[in-house]
């Protein structure tokens, strides 16, 4: 049966900054300055900061936030942040030319869902964006806000016929964003949990929670 695949960009597909600044920045910095860090204190503090990031607070405000929550001096975010800014590139994970390559195999239609504006541009650098129909990115001048908004689901279905609920799905990266909007939406939701950041959550939110895209079942 051909199925209707809804696919985040950010930290699904392709590292985002909050991706690439816990797995990367972070521990650098740590180190360099010599800070103290009790790992499961971080993870927590981490869990809040992307929940607050996906509410759309200001950056800043989620970085002073979390420095404040860690015990760590404040003059020192400015250069993290910068680090982040300056030097996070966003890369293909290694289970997603696999995952797409199979999806193609079996004919399967996918359609990019993200609040990012320059997914399509991104996923064209980094040469995926052919194996996708259409990219859905939020508008808000003309209503269209970001997930877990429904105006966005509201969007795709004025534009794109024949989808039906029980024959689509959304994976994403995350419960806030994704796995809300799933769920406003009636969709069947996947949720990659690559580093287990959100083990916490699992019991809580009744979404298919998997370590790689590879873990999805293609039916």
């Amino acid at each position: 049966m051909q199925k209707l695949w809804f696919i985040d960009f950010d930290d699904t597909l392709a590292t985002g900054p909050i991706t690439w600044s816990v797995e990367f920045a972070l521990p650098k910095f740590i180190d360099e300055n010599r800070l103290i860090c009790n790992r499961r204190q971080l993870s927590d503090a981490v869990l809040v900061a992307q929940a607050k990031e996906n509410q759309g607070i200001d950056h800043r405000a989620i970085l002073s936030e979390l420095f404040t929550s860690m015990g760590w001096p404040s003059v020192l975010q400015n250069s993290l942040y910068t680090d982040v800014m300056t030097n996070f590139r966003p890369e293909l994970f290694d289970d997603v030319l696999p995952f797409l390559n199979c999806l193609h195999d079996h004919n399967q239609i996918l359609y990019v869902v993200s609040n990012n504006p320059y997914s399509s541009q991104i996923a064209e650098k980094l040469g995926i964006s052919t194996y996708f129909k259409k990219f859905f990115i939020p508008d808000q001048a003309n209503g269209i806000h970001p997930k877990p908004h429904l105006s966005l689901w509201e969007r795709i279905i004025s534009v794109e016929s024949g989808i039906e609920i029980q024959e689509s799905c959304m994976i994403g990266d995350d419960p806030w964003s994704d796995g809300q909007f799933a769920e406003n939406c009636g969709l069947e939701c996947w949720i990659v949990d690559r580093g287990l950041r959100y083990r916490s959550l699992h019991e809580e939110k009744s979404y298919h929670w998997v370590q790689s895209l590879l873990d999805i079942p293609i039916k």
